[in-house]
């Protein structure tokens, strides 16, 4: 294929993802980066907090048989009696959770489907044309799990949210293909498997993404806590303490479904966010422990 196609194609991209949401949420993930490097020139993250060094003080763990969640413990460092409650509370979805469970599952849909397209070197276009084409079965399937009527709803929105991140990524998959030849550009790896044992964490920890050792979080809604950056540095130290290599950077991805929009906020996973989730994992462990002797005799967890 000629350079002239695939200057048409990017540009036929751009066009198609701007009527969707604006077409930017890979532009502002790579502005985002960009700040966040020039942060990163300035302040150093200490070798104390990196998650190699779970064995060592200050990130070895008081306790190892909490079985404690990253989002629960980063939760917990705003409100820790809420964080408590729901974890000793009896566990219900409310349609919030429920519209976020389905809202993760685009997003894992999304980029296994791209990945495995580009793992059987299917050219841009070809994984562009499939995934659009199938975008409404596919989430017509997803949305097999749902009874709410509410979640229901947003089938039209959860499509087009599909759509427009088969786009985005397929056209920065063009972007590298014409730049070096590679179709292997910011490719996602979703519900990313981690053990956090050696942190004093679960075994089967989660991350929504990571993209290029950047973790990556997705979130219902336009609103920023303290604390979603504080879960992101939990993954981070996660991350680092299985693969020995640096998780420096964060991204929070924000959605709204109705009307369809996406917001990107980049987070410098320094030192006082990784301090923080480690004060706070330990002091949850505490609590739970004493709450679990307290209603066992001294038994303990």
């Amino acid at each position: 294929m000629g350079k002239d196609f695939w200057s048409t194609l990017k540009k036929t991209y751009h066009f198609f993802s701007s009527l969707l949401f604006g077409g930017k949420m890979i532009k502002e993930i790579k502005q985002e980066l960009r700040k966040l490097h020039s942060i990163y020139d300035q302040f150093k993250i200490s070798n104390e907090y990196r998650g190699w060094n779970w064995d060592r003080q200050p990130l070895k763990p008081r306790y190892y048989n909490v079985n404690l969640g990253v989002s629960e413990v980063a939760y917990y460092s705003c409100c820790p009696k809420e964080a408590i409650s729901a974890r000793l509370g009896e566990k219900q979805l409310t349609q919030a959770m429920l519209i976020g469970l389905a809202l993760h599952e685009v997003f894992k849909a999304t980029s296994d489907d791209i990945l495995k397209n580009v793992s059987n070197k299917k050219a841009p276009w070809e994984i562009a044309n499939k995934l659009l084409s199938s975008a409404e079965n596919k989430i017509r399937n997803i949305l097999l799990n749902y009874k709410d009527n509410v979640v229901l709803s947003y089938a039209n929105s959860l499509s087009q949210l599909y759509k427009a991140i088969v786009i985005e990524m397929v056209g920065d998959i063009t972007s590298s293909y014409m730049n070096s030849g590679s179709l292997i550009s910011n490719l996602w790896l979703s519900e990313y498997q981690i053990d956090g044992s050696p942190l004093g964490l679960s075994k089967r920890l989660r991350a929504d993404a990571i993209m290029n050792n950047i973790v990556v979080e997705i979130k219902l809604g336009n609103k920023y806590a303290r604390w979603h950056e504080v879960q992101l540095a939990g993954y981070s130290l996660a991350l680092e303490s299985q693969n020995e290599t640096p998780y420096d950077f964060g991204i929070i991805i924000s959605v709204n479904l109705n009307p369809l929009l996406i917001n990107v906020k980049g987070v410098y996973i320094d030192d006082s966010l990784r301090q923080e989730f480690i004060e706070s994992r330990d002091n949850m462990a505490e609590e739970l422990i004493q709450e679990k002797e307290t209603f066992n005799g001294g038994d303990g967890l």
